[in-house]
């Protein structure tokens, strides 16, 4: 079993789907969750209920990480993706 953490909005669902399709095809035997920044992107997920694909709400993900809500509030939207990056896997592993 491989285990992966990725995230993304809306505007890079159809390559996050790329990146389900690609992990069906090359490691078969996975778990990949997905931070979705958007109420788009979570609910489609939801409908979509693809085998495999862990979809995680943005709000529930910052619920209780003060200083990542703080950081939200000075940075630009991209930048603010980027500040999540490594509070992703520690999100998972605890």
């Amino acid at each position: 079993m491989y285990y992966f953490c990725t995230y993304f909005d809306q505007n890079f669902l159809t390559r996050g789907l790329a990146l389900y399709r690609s992990l069906l095809e090359h490691c078969p035997d996975f778990k990949l969750w997905v931070l979705c920044m958007d109420h788009t992107s979570y609910g489609i997920l939801e409908k979509l209920d693809l085998p495999g694909i862990h979809p995680l709400f943005i709000e529930e993900f910052e619920r209780n990480d003060q200083l990542l809500l703080s950081a939200k509030q000075n940075r630009s939207r991209i930048e603010y993706y980027f500040t999540c990056t490594p509070s992703l896997p520690l999100y998972i592993l605890t």
